[in-house]
């Protein structure tokens, strides 16, 4: 399989679009992307962190977490969501 995220949730991720995460929740967009990752292994919640879109982390968090658990996935280099940012800019 081809390692890539579809565009709509890259740029959803990055400009803390929460109502693309809330059209998965009522099932106009299918939680298969949730799954996608970038060529450098970053999920949507690596994304995010990166440029600091709190707002996507409390949208995801109670509504997709116990079926989902981003928070822990490692990317390429083995930083968590939380790891990715404090690395890629000072925390």
């Amino acid at each position: 399989m081809k390692q890539g995220m579809d565009p709509s949730m890259y740029n959803a991720a990055t400009s803390g679009d929460v109502g693309f995460l809330q059209r998965i929740k009522v099932g106009q967009v299918s939680t298969d992307v949730l799954s996608q990752k970038t060529p450098q292994g970053n999920n949507i919640l690596h994304l995010a962190a990166e440029v600091k879109q709190i707002s996507f982390f409390k949208e995801y968090g109670p509504t997709f977490y116990q079926r989902f658990p981003l928070l822990w996935d490692k990317n390429k280099m083995g930083d968590t969501p939380l790891a990715h940012r404090c690395k890629s800019r000072l925390c």
